[in-house]
């Protein structure tokens, strides 16, 4: 696994961070991903929504960020 990290801002309040994962597979091919941190106003749920295994959440407005719906559903999938 590689680990990478994304820039986050929050389509809501424009509150920033960014996310360290540890993924396997190359660009768009990346099968799995695992959430190592979160940094910046942001913190990991578990449980909030059905269907997905964690979200990433902004601290300051408490808004769920869309781009990592996604990937959450993708990993859940994945271990299946």
């Amino acid at each position: 696994m590689a680990r990478k990290s994304s820039s986050l801002v929050c389509p809501h309040c424009n509150a920033t961070g960014f996310v360290i994962w540890d993924s396997s597979g190359l660009g768009l091919e990346e099968i799995q991903r695992r959430l190592v941190s979160l940094h910046g106003a942001f913190h990991e749920e578990r449980g909030r929504t059905p269907y997905v295994e964690y979200l990433i959440v902004c601290d300051q407005c408490d808004e769920i960020q869309p781009d990592y719906i996604g990937d959450a559903l993708r990993i859940r999938q994945s271990t299946k």
